[in-house]
Parts: structure tokens; C-alpha cells; sequence
């Protein structure tokens, strides 16, 4: 199959709906159809674990794949029911218009809500309705209005004073009822408990009694799930745009709600905006995020919804949406019996792809805005779905263990039912080392093999794929390490010494690879693949008191609700497939789950739910941490070697004081920031740990005395704290400080970090031993690509490059794409093709009259010249460049003229010299390959006052050695050091052609972006 473009794509999203952007922003589309194209075939199974709206599962229907899709919240369900099944936008019209007239009193829906907004014209007394009142503070009645007046000036927006009227009709409405109903939507751990109470009182009276009684229409109304999902998210769009959050003048505040309190708003002015006219605007958006869905380029297939993977197995259904974790017993994929038909097919073979992204990274600010919309828009069982316990207790110092948890979970629980031969696809979206480690560990924890981590720098953030491949694979892994060190004996136990020798030597192995200084992020990735090749991280996840910490994030997560899932409505009873013996779940899985993943037919509220036949309700939130919550979850992981010492490291918290020890250690010997930064974050370590210690089955530690920060999960305490317990309590944490230590060692004999956050080798030996930088090679490839193939289009050219450049050498796109801007042709080709105007036979005669130009002009500045043997055959003006030359120039020794390697030195294109005052190098390039003149070459000439260097470039290579420059300090240090200075090939040609030579002519000329080209003036090259 095709290789994935992968990081060589840059992301392109489709529409996104602005309320839930930040809380589940959906993938690339162009990366995965990538994917999807790459590694499957039409009819195959794609299976989505933590879905943010079923775009993955657009995707595959569109290239007729079928994809099993487990959505991550009720409001990503919400979204996925538009994108699979966008409603017709007639009748999302006709909703809407029937919705506004439909009976509220004595009037229409529609006037109800805009009664209480009323109000009347400055300029002409008529009847107006307002926009948005202004409210300053905690004021008792607003301040300003702001309406469109038709009468007087159509279409123009006008902001005054409130007038009486408009104060008594904010103050006289009654929202006893519209409060009670809608405090009933949240769920909470104690009936009187103050949260929702807190959150209706982000709004006014006449705003609360118009959210409810436009949600309460929308809920009596029977209609199409589409149309109705449409609805709801138009409610959505209401909440936080009418609330105190919504700031005057500036952007809104994000809600953020900690250990079940609100948190306090600033003394601002704020915007009360007219709810109707936020629903219609909702509406509106939702509209036209269904009509860009309709008209996208690639067309869309109508999704044909089933309940059970043997519907995608026969066809009957292209995909499946559920809601919860794959890990449960309802959300489980589950094959059918006929596969034991003898010459019937393998069902597993089908299902070749698990593309995901990340479970959703609660933080206060989205899951107290989940909470809010989901309670609203779809009511309390919906709610239920959602991590509360972190919104009720306080929150971890770190949640990137539950990140981990729940993807090893979910992942544990679909490979059972994956071919062997297929992969596991994580698209990382705009995270950081913590995001990339919690990826990892989830997939090793689950028994899976690292293959490859594509990362993209940007900025920051990672973003890129993890690849997978299930532990029953036998095919090869894809990805190209360099060479390792063999890999350790599986018995042999986990040592830190060993681990962090073995990132040191990926580390160096990787630099080697591409020649060039990496950022953090790069080597993250290849590192964590290089423990796992290794058998390092399976033995770090297979270690006893890994285990129990990790029992310890389970137990946190599934006490904020991270592996239950949402209750079952089905309308009518859907029955579960015959599952053979060997399909059957792993019965260890003993965690507390909601009852059944919901299927997306059959809903009748647009969520797939109907909360008129729910079978049950969220009464006590906070019961899965009364109960006894840490039990290790069995994961295929290997198991710990029998008879293996029991000083060998197995335990983390031991491992944990150890890495604190070496940490504090090297921090109070070292100099620098960075080196401390590493270490101040674990700088206490437990005072006590008990290697029998524990988890137990009844939620107690193990042993004669309970661990002081070990104590069973409590109401009052709902959640794992990891802030009092080390990262011992936090693998991710750990992994994160054993690479970062190890990396930012003070005294690494072979690693220096160059500057915050990127590396390079420190040892003459291994330098000497390192390829040519990455960004030189790609450079070379994408001119021989281009001058080779005639044409190519855009897509063919990446797929090129993409096969070319793999796993460690995968390059950035913004890398390929500068490369490609500086060989492609200036004018755009008629038939879209990629074309270069440039020829080795040309720039091998340019390159012979530039070093002609500079010694015809240095024998008129009187200086005498040298000329590059290589260089000395070329032509210029119909003659050899050496007849150029002097006897006396000919024979010069070059070490008499500037101290250096005499190799060296006579590899320089041109030299101006005058013997004992003054040198001048001169290295012309044709490419913006810098490598060998100034990284290789120019060391070896001793820098001096009197020796300035030059680089000749052309003008049409300025923006991709600017890149060059600005990702490569190692390049910069030295374009600095040897005192370097860039002349563009066109301005070399000007100062050749005028009729008097001086060297105060250079000045102007000097650099990527000389003064001459800003102003003209001339400038003095020498002060």
C-alpha cells in the first residue's frame, strides 16, 4: 500500500462548529483520508475509539470503507449525527419557522422570548426589539441597550442609555418555574448541592425563563434526529453569548468550575444578549455548517446506520455509532459466530484500521463547559456521561495518566477483533510531550508495538501520528531506526542506568541519522520508539509497582466517570450478536460501567437517546469512588520475569526517589535554567514506601500499615491525588523526567543543548560520524524530483517525498514546502504541474562566471586572488579561470595567507588576499545546502580580524536559507563565529558592473535582506 503523507500534509480541517472547536476539535480531513486510503481498501473496517463528531467515520463511508465509531461525549454524538446524516436544509427551515409560531401563553414562541426585550427608539419612539443590554457588574438593571431601529436607520446598529421601561422590564420577570426546570437538568452528588444554582445565576430571570421554554419545545416536538440535533446545538450556540461570561467590551471568559464552585467572575461589564435572536444565529450556524458539509468537493455517501459489527460485516450497514469506551461491555466490538463456518472468511481481516485521536483532555475550562451545554441541550442522563467527579472534587496536578488509562483500555478492548496485519493510527492534534507520552504508554500498556512517530514541529506543540501494530502482528514493523544496541534479554529486569544509557543512544543514533540539531519533540518520538525496540518500556509497563501506580490513574479516571458510559434508551430492545467462545470479553475487566452503549438509531431526541423510556438514572455521581476502585484491569502486557532479584528497580517509587535524587543532584551542580527547570518538579519524593504495598481488592493498600497518601478513594476525596505522591503515582510523569534528565545532563559526554528545547552531539567522534543534515538531502531531492520527472502534480510530488524520507528523516512540511517554493518555476504551470526553471548545466555555468566576477573585481581592488582548483577548469568570457591567474597567484601557499588546513583552505571557490592585512573568502552556491562550506569546511579555518567570509547565493534561494538559519543553531553559531557574511548573486553581478571598484560598495549588498534593497544607502562594510 501508498505511504501516508503523515506530516508531509499540512492540516486541513472542514467546517467546525465554533462552540465545540476548543472541546473537541475534529482531525485533519486531508490526513485521514491519508490514512484511510493508505492502509485499507474499499469494503475494509475502520474502527474510531474516541471520536470527536464521526469525521473519521465520514471519511471512510465516502471512500466506501465502513468504520465502527465510538463517539466520545454525548455532544461529539450530537455532531456526528449532522456530519453522517446532514439534514435537509428545507426542513431545517421549516424547524425553526414552525418552532417560532408554535404556542408559549397567549403568543408564539418566537414574541415570548422577545416580549421581555422590548423596548423603545431613541431617535423615534417606535417599538424596537434589543440586540444585547449592557450590564455593569453586579448592577441591579443594565445600564445601556443596543437595537436596529427599521424606521428611522435601516440596518444600523445603535447603542443607548436604558430608559425606565426597560429597568422595570428586566426586573418584573418571574423565573421560579424556568429555574426549577432547569436545575433539574444537572446532575449532581447531593440534591442541594449549590452548583447549578451558581451557574443559573449566570443569567438573568428573563434569559433563564427563555433558554427554557425554547429547550422545552425543542424536547415536545417530534422530528428527524438530524433536524432535531440541529436544535439542540443551536441551544448550544445560546449559552455562553446570553451569560455574565460574555465580556464588555472584549471577547468572553471561560467557565471554569473547581471542587464544585464556580469560579468568581471579575467586576466587568457584560453583555445580556436576546436569546432568540442567539437561537436563530445558532440555527444559522448550523445551517451553514450542514450546506458546506453537502458541498464538499468529495461528495458524501448517506450513512446507513447499524447496531452490530456483523451489520458492517455483511454490508446491510456502513457504520455504526455508539457512545463510551470500547473497554465496556456495551461498547465492546464483538464478532459474530458464523466466522467459525468452515471456508468462510476471517471477519478479523476486515478490520484493518484503528484511526483515532486522543481521549478528549478534560481540563476545568471544557469540562465544566460540557457540563453546562450537555445538561442543558440534552439533559441529566447525558450529563451523567461526563467526568463529573472532577468538577465536584479537586482536581489532580496532572491529568495525562488518565489520558493513558483510557486509551489502554480502549485499545485493550479492540484488539481482540483486529486482523494481524493491521494498525493503529494516533493523531496526535496540537499537544505536548505529556499528550505524547500518555499516547505511548496507552498503546505498550495495551501489548501494542511502537512503529513510528511522524511528528510535525509547530511552534510548542506536537502534532503528527503514532502508529501501532497489535500484539497477534507478525509483520515486520515499517519504521527505519538507525542502528541500536541489541535488544535486552526479555527476563532481564528494568534498570534506570540501563534505560537512560539506552536514551542517550537513541538520542545520538537519531542525530547521527540526520545530521542535523533536533528539537525536544523530534527526539521525543524517536526515543520512546527506541525504548520500545529495545524492550524497555514493555519492561517499565510490565514492572509489579508499575502496575499499581497505574491502578492508581485507573482508579482516578474511573472515578471521574473517564471509563463508564453513558446509560442505554434504546426505543426498542436491540439484541446482542452470538459471540463465539474466543470473542468473548476479558472477564478481568472488572471496573464499574454504565449499562450499554447507545446505538445511533432508533433516538428520538437527535442525541440517540429518549429520556421518556429511560430504563435508569444518575442518582449518586459520586459512587464509583465509594466503591472499591483500585483493581488493576488486566492488559495484555508482559508479565514480570519469576525469580528475578527485588532490589532490581521494580518499584517506581523507589525508581521515583532515585530519579529525584539524580535530578536535585545535577540541578545544585548546574549552571543553567534548563538543567534546573528538569528537577524542580520533583523535588520531594515520599518519605515511606512499602514494596508490598498496594492496591487491594476491597480499595485499601496492602500490608501492615496503610501507605499515609494510599487511603481508599472517599466521597470527600473522589479523585487519585498524584500532587502529594511523586511521579511515581504518575508513569507518565516518570517516562517524561527519566528522557528529559537524562537528555539535559550537565556533564552528557555525547549530548549539548544548544538552546531550550534542541540538541545536537557533543563528542568530534560522533559528529564526524553524522550524515549530511536532512535539510540538505531534502533540498537535493526535491531539485533532482523536480529536474528529473518533467512534471508532477503536487499530490505526486509529496508522495515522492513521503517514500523517500521515512521514520527518523521524515521531514516537516514547512521544510518541504520551502524547498519546493525555492526550485519550483516563478509562473504557475497552465496545467497546475510542477516545473523548475533550473538545470545542472546552467548553474555549472553560472557558478563558473560568479568565481570569474570575483576575481576579475578583486585584481581591480588590487588585491591578488586565488581560485579552487575544481574551479580553475571552468570558462569564463571563453577562457579557463586559471589563465586568470598570475604565476606568483598560482603557486601561492595558502597557509602564508590565512592560517587553516591547507585542504581547506584550497577548497575555497575565491580568495581575496593581501598578504599580512587582509583575507577574503569567498564560497558561491547554487543551492541553499550550507553543510560543507560553513559547518565542515569553514572550522578548519582559523578565524581572525583580518579574515572575512563570504557567501554567494542566488536571490531565489534567500527565504529557504533564512528557514535554515532560523532552525539551526548550530548553523547560526557558526555563521556568526567565523564572522560570514550572505551576497546574493545579483547584487555580486551589480557591484561587477560598475566602473569604479572599492570595498565600501559590498556594505549595502550584504545579507538576506541587504539595505539596499530597502533604501539604497550606502553603508560603510568596515567601521
Amino acid at each position: 500500500m501508498a505511504e501516508p503523507l503523515s506530516s508531509l500534509i499540512r492540516p486541513h480541517r472542514g467546517p467546525v462548529l465554533p462552540a465545540l472547536e476548543r472541546l473537541a476539535p475534529p482531525p485533519p480531513d486531508n490526513l485521514v483520508a491519508a490514512e484511510i486510503d493508505a492502509r485499507t481498501s474499499p469494503g475494509d473496517i475502520i474502527v474510531e475509539l474516541h471520536g470527536r463528531g464521526g469525521w473519521v467515520a465520514r471519511s471512510g463511508v465516502n471512500r466506501l470503507r465502513r468504520v465502527y465509531d465510538m463517539e466520545a461525549s454525548a455532544l461529539t454524538r450530537l455532531v456526528a449525527e449532522i456530519v453522517l446524516r446532514p439534514p435537509d436544509l428545507r426542513h431545517l427551515d421549516a424547524a425553526l419557522n414552525a418552532l417560532a409560531v408554535q404556542p408559549r401563553g397567549n403568543v408564539g414562541l418566537r414574541q415570548a422570548v422577545n416580549d421581555p426585550f422590548t423596548s423603545t427608539c431613541a431617535n423615534c419612539g417606535r417599538p424596537v426589539i434589543v440586540e444585547e443590554f449592557i450590564w455593569d457588574g453586579v448592577a441591579s438593571a443594565p445600564s445601556r441597550k443596543s437595537y436596529r431601529c427599521t424606521a428611522c436607520r435601516v440596518g444600523e446598529v445603535r447603542l443607548a442609555p436604558v430608559t425606565r421601561e426597560d429597568v422595570e422590564r428586566a426586573q418584573e420577570t418571574d423565573d421560579t418555574v424556568a429555574s426549577a426546570a432547569l436545575r433539574r437538568r444537572f446532575p449532581t452528588p447531593d440534591p442541594d448541592h449549590t452548583l447549578p444554582d451558581q451557574l443559573l445565576d449566570l443569567y438573568t430571570p428573563r434569559t433563564l425563563v427563555a433558554i427554557q421554554g425554547i429547550i422545552e419545545r425543542i424536547e415536545s416536538d417530534l422530528r428527524a434526529q438530524s433536524i432535531q440535533a440541529a436544535l439542540r446545538l443551536a441551544v448550544v450556540h445560546i449559552l455562553l453569548p446570553s451569560s455574565r461570561l460574555n465580556s464588555y467590551p472584549g471577547r468572553g471568559a471561560a467557565l471554569r468550575i473547581s471542587a464544585g464552585r464556580v469560579r468568581p467572575l471579575a467586576d466587568r461589564q457584560w453583555r445580556e444578549r436576546n436569546p432568540w435572536l442567539l437561537f436563530e444565529e445558532g440555527c444559522r450556524v448550523v445551517r451553514a455548517f450542514a450546506q458546506r458539509l453537502e458541498g464538499a468537493a468529495t461528495g458524501h455517501i448517506q450513512a446507513r446506520v447499524g447496531t452490530d459489527l456483523g451489520m458492517l460485516l455483511d454490508g446491510t450497514a456502513n457504520v455504526i455509532v455508539r457512545q463510551g469506551n470500547a473497554a465496556s461491555p456495551g461498547g465492546a466490538l464483538r464478532l459474530p459466530h458464523r466466522h467459525d463456518i468452515p471456508g468462510t472468511l476471517d471477519p478479523r481481516s476486515r478490520i484493518r484500521l484503528v484511526l483515532t485521536q486522543p481521549p478528549i483532555h478534560w481540563t476545568p475550562e471544557n469540562l465544566g463547559f460540557a457540563y453546562l451545554a450537555t445538561a442543558m441541550a440534552l439533559g441529566p442522563e447525558e450529563a451523567s456521561s461526563l467526568p463529573l467527579e472532577a468538577l465536584f472534587g479537586p482536581p489532580p496536578r496532572t491529568e495525562w495518566a488518565w489520558d493513558a488509562a483510557a486509551l489502554r483500555r480502549s485499545l485493550a478492548g479492540v484488539g481482540r477483533v483486529l486482523a494481524d496485519d493491521a494498525r493503529v493510527v494516533l493523531m496526535l492534534d496540537r499537544t505536548g510531550p505529556g499528550g505524547l507520552v500518555s499516547g505511548v504508554l496507552g498503546g505498550v500498556g495495551a501489548g501494542y508495538r511502537l512503529d513510528r512517530a511522524v511528528l510535525a514541529e509547530t511552534g510548542e506543540e506536537i502534532s503528527g501520528t503514532l502508529e501501532f501494530a497489535p500484539p497477534q502482528s507478525e509483520r515486520p514493523l515499517d519504521h527505519d531506526l538507525p542502528e541500536l544496541p541489541p535488544a535486552l534479554d526479555p527476563a532481564a529486569p528494568f534498570q534506570l542506568e540501563t534505560v537512560e544509557a539506552a536514551v542517550s543512544d537513541v538520542a545520538v543514533a537519531v542525530l547521527q541519522a540526520r545530521g542535523e540539531p533536533a528539537r525536544f519533540e523530534r527526539l521525543l518520538g524517536e526515543v520512546l520508539i527506541g525504548l520500545d525496540r529495545m524492550g524497555h518500556l514493555r519492561r517499565l509497563v510490565g514492572t509489579r509497582t508499575f502496575s499499581e501506580t497505574e491502578a492508581r490513574a485507573d482508579a482516578g479516571a474511573a472515578a471521574v466517570g473517564m471509563f463508564t458510559e453513558a446509560p442505554a434508551h434504546e426505543t426498542t430492545p436491540v439484541a446482542e450478536p452470538t459471540v463465539a467462545p474466543e470473542a468473548e470479553p476479558s472477564t478481568s475487566e472488572t471496573a464499574p460501567m454504565r449499562p450499554v452503549a447507545k446505538p445511533l438509531e432508533g433516538s428520538s431526541n437527535g442525541s440517540g437517546t429518549d429520556l421518556a423510556s429511560s430504563a435508569t438514572s444518575w442518582r449518586d455521581p459520586l459512587r464509583h469512588a465509594r466503591a472499591p476502585m483500585a483493581v488493576p484491569i488486566e492488559v495484555p502486557v508482559p508479565a514480570p520475569s519469576e525469580g528475578r532479584p527485588a532490589e532490581a528497580g521494580a518499584d517506581l517509587d523507589d525508581l521515583a526517589v532515585t530519579v529525584h535524587a539524580q535530578r536535585n543532584e545535577a540541578s545544585l551542580q548546574s549552571d543553567s535554567a534548563g538543567s534546573q527547570a528538569s528537577s524542580v518538579e520533583f523535588d520531594e519524593a515520599r518519605d515511606a514506601t512499602d514494596p508490598e504495598s498496594g492496591p487491594s481488592d476491597d480499595g485499601t493498600p496492602m500490608g501492615d500499615e496503610p501507605e499515609p497518601h494510599d487511603d481508599p478513594l472517599t466521597a470527600s476525596e473522589p479523585m487519585a491525588s498524584w500532587d502529594r505522591t511523586g511521579s511515581g503515582s504518575d508513569p507518565v510523569s516518570l517516562l517524561l523526567e527519566i528522557v528529559m534528565g537524562e537528555l539535559r545532563r550537565r556533564d552528557h559526554p555525547r549530548l549539548r543543548e544548544l538552546e531550550p528545547g534542541r540538541w545536537w552531539l557533543r563528542e568530534p567522534a560522533d559528529i564526524a560520524a553524522a550524515r549530511s543534515p536532512l535539510s540538505d538531502r531534502l533540498e537535493w531531492a526535491v531539485f533532482s524530483l523536480l529536474s528529473t520527472s518533467g512534471s508532477l502534480t503536487e499530490s505526486a510530488f509529496f508522495d515522492r517525498v513521503a517514500g523517500m524520507f521515512r521514520g527518523h528523516d521524515t521531514p516537516d512540511e514547512e521544510l518541504v514546502r520551502a524547498c519546493l517554493e525555492s526550485y519550483r518555476s516563478g509562473e504557475l504551470a497552465p496545467d497546475g504541474m510542477l516545473r523548475t526553471d533550473d538545470s545542472l548545466q546552467g548553474r555549472y555555468e553560472e557558478h563558473g562566471n560568479l568565481v570569474g566576477m570575483l576575481a576579475e573585481y578583486g585584481h581591480r581592488l588590487g588585491l591578488r586572488c586565488w581560485i579552487s582548483r575544481r574551479e580553475q577548469r571552468r570558462q569564463f568570457r571563453g577562457a579557463a579561470l586559471s589563465e586568470m591567474l598570475s604565476e606568483a597567484e598560482q603557486r601561492a601557499y595558502l597557509p602564508l595567507i590565512a592560517p587553516g588546513a591547507v585542504e581547506a583552505l584550497e577548497a575555497v571557490d575565491c580568495i581575496w588576499y593581501l598578504r599580512g592585512k587582509a583575507t577574503f573568502l569567498f564560497e558561491v552556491e547554487w543551492t541553499a545546502m550550507l553543510d560543507e562550506a560553513v559547518l565542515r569546511r569553514g572550522p578548519r579555518i582559523e578565524s581572525s580580524e583580518t579574515l572575512v567570509r563570504f557567501l554567494v547565493i542566488p536571490p531565489e534561494r534567500t527565504e529557504l536559507v533564512r528557514l535554515k538559519l532560523a532552525r539551526s543553531p548550530l548553523l547560526r553559531a557558526r555563521m556568526q563565529e567565523d564572522n560570514w557574511h550572505i551576497l546574493k548573486a545579483d547584487h555580486l553581478r551589480r557591484i561587477h558592473a560598475r566602473d569604479q571598484a572599492d570595498l565600501e560598495g559590498l556594505g549595502p549588498m550584504l545579507g538576506l535582506d541587504p539595505e539596499i534593497e530597502k533604501q539604497g544607502e550606502q553603508l560603510a562594510l568596515f567601521g
